[in-house]
């Protein structure tokens, strides 16, 4: 069965999947995967949601482009889809694992034998980071995080993830080594920091601060621990608290740009910026919900 709605021009190719659904987020509308190619500038529907009201959102692919998992309602719940990546759109799609428990955030590790995932307790009210092979067959819980639905990556050598939980009244940025050992803080500041992701290539990783009252892109260096502020000059709204679980940070294959997503005057909008915080280009304009951005190979 394809549930593809679009001819891809070549999997090579590096794309920008987001979620979009009409109206203000959390407001009832369905969210659908869209497309977009940097290089040529167009902006195509993928997949349509699949459950009124609901949808696919947060994607992730392999890191040679062939797979793709995403957060869905289609099978009861919360679950992880599983599918393949193909010129002629996405197919054999099938549910990430045999748990009965809500599932989100699905990612590839970069070595492509594993897959991170968040699973939630709603008996217990409990999230935790998991780990399965790349066919879906759970192999361990990592760590228990604070929120159900939020965002975390792999570092470029598979060794360690990067994730955000509540420390005191503010949201930070942990790691911690998938083979064993306890998280590390990396801010400990009194600002929210959330939406982390990990380059590809080397040591960084990006996430959004709410630092100075208003929600920025920064950059961080693993082997130092230095900030960078990467959108000086972008006026985003405040943070939301209830839109935690919307926004998303991806880099670039080549580890040269980072997607994100903000809202702008009420509206959740997609922007590309390289890495050191020139050419910033916004890829939605409109009064639609678009969020969870990823960049794929």
């Amino acid at each position: 069965m394809s549930l593809g709605l679009l001819n891809l021009e070549s999997i090579s190719q590096t794309k920008i999947i987001f979620s979009q659904s009409k109206g203000p987020l959390n407001s009832g509308g369905t969210l659908e995967l869209m497309m977009h190619t940097p290089k040529s500038g167009i902006t195509k529907k993928l997949l349509r949601g699949s459950v009124r009201g609901r949808g696919e959102y947060n994607v992730s692919t392999s890191n040679n482009g062939s797979k793709i998992a995403f957060t869905t309602y289609r099978f009861g719940g919360w679950k992880l889809g599983l599918g393949d990546l193909r010129e002629s759109g996405i197919e054999n799609v099938t549910k990430f694992g045999k748990g009965r428990r809500y599932q989100y955030n699905a990612r590839f590790s970069p070595d492509g034998s594993k897959i991170a995932y968040q699973e939630y307790d709603w008996g217990k009210r409990r999230s935790t980071l998991c780990i399965a092979n790349n066919e879906g067959v759970y192999q361990k819980e990592l760590v228990e995080v604070s929120n159900s639905d939020q965002a975390f990556d792999w570092t470029e050598n598979s060794e360690q993830i990067v994730y955000a939980s509540a420390y005191k009244d503010y949201y930070n940025i942990f790691i911690v080594p998938v083979n064993g050992g306890e998280p590390t803080n990396l801010i400990k500041e009194e600002r929210h920091t959330f939406a982390v992701s990990a380059s590809r290539v080397d040591s960084r990783i990006a996430y959004l601060s709410s630092d100075k009252g208003r929600i920025s892109l920064f950059t961080m260096d693993l082997r130092n621990r230095k900030e960078i502020e990467v959108t000086t000059e972008l006026e985003a709204d405040r943070f939301k608290q209830e839109g935690f679980w919307a926004y998303r940070t991806s880099w670039s294959p080549d580890g040269k740009q980072i997607v994100f997503n903000v809202m702008i005057g009420g509206n959740h909008e997609v922007f590309t910026v390289n890495s050191d915080g020139t050419n910033l280009e916004r890829i939605t304009k409109n009064k639609d919900t678009d969020i969870a951005p990823y960049w794929s190979n």
